[in-house]
């Protein structure tokens, strides 16, 4: 395993790098027809993307799209009791609400949510495709730079009621800025114990913690909606450290010096990755992404008749993917072509294959 540098690591070409790439074609902001020429993009093929990909009537900002944009709710539990009877995993229902939205009319989403099976709790837990990609991005910098500083700090896993209401698993995260120390994600709600409350757990999951992106995710619906402001961002350190904690106890011989005495489950266990609420990307999916950040800009054009380029915004980006999912269902879903139910199969999938990604500009 080669230690990577984080400034090259989470690196982009700059816009002007990439007006400069050897074959250059402009297209217009139409997602449909920029899925397409993604798909069919080479290393040295740049985009000059013309025209709005987000129609700025209805969101005449990113932030507007980010908070009112079409959200794909996941099918929420009636009842606690419900909850418990079923044996469907997370993955199984995102795919089953996946493979829909290829008939729906709806174009423009920002992200995808589950509630918990709490009556009393019913905030949605938002999830971006975005936030997906950099979180996985992040988890394996951790991975691959030993340096960095991703580990398991505590997990509170050794009491009675932790099946039925999760263990509480804290984590050091390393930031992406170059100049950013470690961040603390305090994971709580995650489901350990193999039994019928964790359907119940995982929908519960919560965070404390507060990187600027989610801090900034304010919102505020319109009156008489009849929905909830708050919303419960995850953001890509979250999903890092929910990373960190599947590996942490699907592979406990895999545990640092100072993980070894955190938790009393010293063997496989599969729970959290059985019951993780995060998509993962294939590679299909991250390599797409990638070229999105180092082939691909917006050009604006100014009062006296100049040009100039931008990178695309999260916003954007978000749009772009969940066409390609429209397109391709199992972009994010490929999980279960190990196997249904065979989780086992799937940590490797979930932890050591994903870092053996091909990462960075195609």
């Amino acid at each position: 395993m080669v230690a990577v540098n984080k400034k090259t690591f989470f690196g982009r070409r700059t816009p002007a790098q990439i007006v400069q790439l050897d074959r250059i074609e402009e297209v217009p902001g139409d997602l449909s027809v920029l899925v397409r020429k993604i798909e069919q993009g080479g290393s040295s093929d740049g985009l000059i993307i013309q025209g709005e990909i987000l129609p700025s009537d209805a969101f005449p900002t990113v932030g507007k799209f980010k908070h009112h944009g079409g959200l794909i709710s996941l099918p929420p539990f009636s009842s606690v009791a419900q909850a418990r009877a079923t044996d469907v995993v997370p993955v199984e229902q995102r795919v089953e609400k996946f493979s829909r939205i290829s008939a729906w009319r709806q174009q423009y989403f920002r992200g995808y949510a589950f509630r918990s099976a709490h009556p009393g709790d019913q905030i949605p837990r938002v999830i971006t495709l975005v936030s997906c990609v950099k979180g996985a991005k992040l988890f394996t910098y951790g991975v691959l730079q030993p340096l960095a500083g991703l580990e398991v700090i505590a997990a509170l896993d050794d009491a009675a009621m932790v099946e039925e209401e999760g263990a509480v698993v804290k984590v050091m995260v390393p930031s992406r800025n170059a100049h950013r120390g470690r961040y603390t994600v305090q994971l709580n709600s995650v489901p350990v114990v193999d039994s019928s409350h964790k359907q119940v757990v995982a929908s519960s999951l919560s965070v404390d913690h507060d990187c600027e992106e989610k801090k900034n995710h304010i919102r505020f619906v319109y009156a008489h909606s009849g929905r909830l402001s708050k919303e419960l961002f995850l953001c890509p350190h979250t999903i890092a450290a929910y990373y960190a904690t599947m590996a942490f106890y699907a592979h406990p011989a895999k545990r640092s010096v100072r993980e070894q005495t955190l938790s009393v489950f010293d063997h496989e266990n599969h729970v959290p990755l059985q019951m993780n609420p995060f998509v993962i990307p294939t590679q299909f999916a991250v390599s797409f992404y990638e070229f999105l950040d180092h082939n691909c800009v917006i050009e604006h054009e100014q009062p006296g008749g100049s040009h100039v380029y931008r990178h695309l915004n999260d916003g954007e980006k978000e749009a772009i993917l969940w066409t390609l999912v429209k397109r391709h269902p199992p972009t994010f879903t490929d999980m279960l072509r190990k196997g249904k139910r065979r989780i086992d199969d799937a940590v490797g999938f979930a932890h050591q294959n994903i870092t053996q990604y091909r990462w960075g500009a195609p």
